[in-house]
């Protein structure tokens, strides 16, 4: 038997992770997760007092990543603390844990490739096909068993999405409940955002997808001048 006093809890356990973040959210939306919130009261009162919440995932983009590209840049300059990701921390567990709300032992995706039961054959978990065959697509319903937060929430949801993917099979399903807009460029995003505010005077939940940067660095490196473009817009 593991000695429990030999292994340092979770992020998400002390309340400093991502996870707690899509906690103190769907919170604040009158969802329970069963998982605490960031333990910040300056985020806690920030949340108590919104009507709206909006959420930018910029992904790849880490506190190492952000120090080397953008060290006196706006988010620099408005970083209230560091979170940690969840584990394990690549996209497909992110992403998902921040719309279910739950960690990924729990929501069951752990990684890009996963062994499907229902499809006999490794899948990809966020084009939701089979590997090595990309025309065999498989279903969110035969493949996942959470839901996402935002069908429980007491106001409406919107994901901004990079268009090619607002309508894919794992978007549809994580972000059932929402209302998916998709975005060819950058600059479509703040009017969408501001629109979908504007027509939810008592309330909304945003949460605004932008892969760019860790495409960018699977590419290049996040060290390359590529990837800091992208930070530096």
């Amino acid at each position: 038997m593991t000695d429990s006093r030999l292994v340092p809890p979770h992020a998400f356990e002390a309340g400093s992770s991502i996870l707690n973040l899509a906690a103190g959210i769907a919170g604040r939306f009158g969802v329970d997760t069963r998982v605490p919130p960031v333990a910040e009261p300056a985020l806690d009162d920030a949340l108590r007092s919104a009507s709206s919440v909006v959420s930018v995932l910029f992904d790849g983009l880490g506190e190492r990543q952000l120090a080397e590209h953008a060290p006196h840049g706006a988010l620099m300059q408005h970083r209230l603390r560091a979170l940690d990701s969840v584990f394990p921390s690549s996209t497909a567990p992110a992403v998902t844990s921040l719309a279910a709300a739950a960690p990924p032992a729990a929501h069951g995706n752990p990684a890009w490739l996963i062994w499907s039961e229902s499809a006999g054959a490794i899948i990809r978990t966020l084009p939701m096909d089979i590997r090595g065959d990309r025309h065999r697509a498989v279903r969110a319903a035969d493949t996942w068993s959470w839901q996402p937060w935002a069908l429980r929430a007491r106001v409406t949801s919107f994901a901004i999405l990079p268009r090619e993917i607002a309508d894919s099979g794992y978007s549809r399903h994580a972000y059932g409940g929402s209302v998916r807009l998709g975005y060819a460029r950058i600059d479509e995003i703040q009017p969408m955002v501001v629109d979908a505010l504007r027509a939810t005077p008592r309330g909304a939940n945003v949460f605004v997808y932008l892969p760019q940067f860790d495409a960018t660095s699977h590419e290049a490196g996040w060290q390359s001048d590529a990837a800091a473009e992208v930070v530096r817009g």
